[in-house]
């Protein structure tokens, strides 16, 4: 029952701190200047990463890991122009053949899908790289800390 208790606590707490990160997180958007391309976000990422306190090495590896991701993104994002192009071609056909629009709809939403996972993966690295706990390390070590005590039958404070 305790378990229950301080589980139902916990989650309460974390939907209240959830909430107040979201206003924050929508009002540091609102107030973030436009961008009109690519090329603006990459100098403003250029100006934030020279104004850290990062050490050239670490420097020189979150440039090095933009590059690749945005290769990468860009050969996604080719890809993703392709099947939109394909998919407009398909819609217009006389010849409209339902199964082809679903399958080019399933590669459109998977491209997209891995355009997202890229962006995470970087946020991921970029953790690493920078010295800081990483999303994975995060949850395994809250779930370590909140199940692990109660698993071995001992409460929190012999632990």
């Amino acid at each position: 029952m305790k378990k229950i208790l301080v589980l139902a606590t916990l989650i309460l707490f974390m939907t209240g701190c959830a909430h107040r990160t979201e206003q924050a997180v929508s009002q540091k958007v609102q107030q973030e200047q436009p961008l009109r391309n690519e090329r603006d976000l990459q100098s403003r990422m250029d100006q934030e990463l020279q104004r850290s306190s990062l050490n050239a090495a670490q420097k020189a590896e979150i440039y090095k890991l933009r590059e690749a991701t945005r290769q990468d993104q860009s050969a996604l994002h080719d890809e993703s122009l392709r099947l939109r192009s394909v998919l407009a071609k398909e819609m217009l056909s006389p010849h409209y053949n339902r199964n082809e629009v679903q399958v080019l709809q399933k590669k459109l939403r998977k491209n997209e899908m891995r355009q997202l996972s890229l962006v995470f993966d970087s946020v991921e690295k970029v953790n690493k790289i920078i010295g800081r706990e990483t999303d994975l390390e995060f949850r395994q070590r809250m779930m370590d800390e909140m199940f692990m005590p109660w698993e071995m039958g001992q409460p929190r404070s012999l632990q």
